[in-house]
């Protein structure tokens, strides 16, 4: 359930401060549930759709929120958070960040390298936003969330924004549907729109809404896979992973042997205040150096589950010669700890299942669920 203070949501409507859009002259009511069955029927067979308005954040606050969700859970857009314009990208069940600092600095986020939030993508847990687009908002389960919201009373015929639409009051929700057959959803504002799981059934988070409703261009629709595949493609490869904060545990511990061979050895642990899931990349870069071996460096990155700890070790080798008066050298190492989203072939495979994921929404075809790439 969305926590925090009541989100107004009169004031959202179009046409500025009026707390309700503009009757027709001789406002008619009509009945409400047969209007209702057939825009949620129209609304779950469209293909994506452009969500314009505001969305509850996890502190109850409203931000604004332009968002297009496809019938296959591919996400992409802004948010407004904390006075912050933040890029959204959610596709094969992962959910991307890309924002200025002015919004991590927000966040309860500590994670080693999240000074460098800014310069990168970044993984999140669906909580940082509030709600899970892609489990609430695909034409498909924004209609169930409706569904499971009977019709209250007669529909009122209106104007909103100079279109001839119905108002019709649902038990958690307004929403306006077009006077035209199959009288499309122009407009919904919700108490709660829950996530929804398969068949309907609620799953997580609800949030609360105020959003004007459009069903976007087929040209719209394939440029937003375009820009989705060519990001993931050229950004992803160095993106940051927020889902579980990570601390190295106890002192690192370095290592050298005769010849010139050193090591460098840390334990990292998930530290998460929250209740962390499925496991992140943890990467150690380190450097060593000495005056008169000069520096060398190496990296080493292992996959970390959520409540656990892993162990790095990364080394290097100064291939000292064998001597008869051997020299001893003082070595400087300095390890430094970092996150990756994706490792080995998941930006491949999570490009892939974009490219997927447009084929089943171009085609028409119903959605399959998607699997998320391993992080390996």
């Amino acid at each position: 359930m969305s926590t925090g203070c009541a989100l107004d949501l009169s004031h959202l409507r179009p046409g500025g401060s009026d707390p309700s859009p503009s009757p027709s002259p001789s406002p008619t009511s009509f009945a409400a549930q047969p209007l209702l069955d057939s825009s949620l029927s129209q609304l779950a067979e469209l293909s994506a759709v452009h969500l314009q308005g505001q969305f509850a954040g996890p502190d109850g606050a409203p931000n604004e929120t332009d968002l297009t969700v496809t019938d296959s859970g591919a996400v992409s857009g802004t948010m407004r958070i904390a006075e912050t314009d933040v890029s959204v990208v959610q596709a094969d069940s992962q959910l991307y960040l890309s924002a200025a600092d002015n919004f991590w600095l927000t966040q309860p986020l500590y994670n080693p390298d999240a000074n460098t939030y800014v310069d990168h993508w970044v993984r999140v847990r669906t909580e940082l936003l509030g709600f899970d687009p892609q489990a609430a908002l695909t034409p498909a389960k924004l209609a169930e969330s409706l569904k499971n919201m009977p019709a209250q009373g007669d529909a009122t015929r209106e104007r909103l924004s100079g279109t001839r639409a119905y108002r019709v009051e649902l038990s958690d929700a307004t929403v306006w549907l077009a006077e035209e057959e199959p009288h499309r959803l122009l407009r919904v504002e919700a108490e709660a729109l829950a996530s929804t799981g398969e068949g309907g059934d609620t799953a997580g988070a609800s949030v609360r809404a105020a959003v004007n409703v459009e069903e976007p261009a087929t040209e719209d629709v394939q440029q937003l896979y375009d820009d989705m595949a060519t990001t993931a493609k050229d950004e992803f490869g160095s993106a940051r992973d927020a889902r579980i904060e990570i601390q190295s545990e106890g002192a690192d511990e370095l290592y050298c042997e005769t010849g010139g061979q050193c090591t460098l050895t840390a334990s990292v642990t998930d530290i998460s205040s929250w209740e962390s899931s499925g496991s992140v990349l943890v990467r150690m870069d380190a450097t060593f150096t000495n005056d008169s071996l000069g520096e060398k460096s190496c990296h080493v990155t292992e996959s970390l589950e959520a409540g656990g700890s892993v162990d790095l070790a990364c080394a290097i080798d100064y291939a000292l010669e064998p001597s008869t008066d051997p020299t001893t050298y003082e070595i400087q190492a300095r390890p430094k700890l970092s996150t990756r989203a994706l490792g080995g072939n998941a930006k491949d495979e999570l490009v892939a299942s974009i490219e997927k994921q447009r084929e089943a929404t171009l085609s028409g075809e119903e959605p399959s669920a998607s699997s998320s790439p391993s992080v390996g």
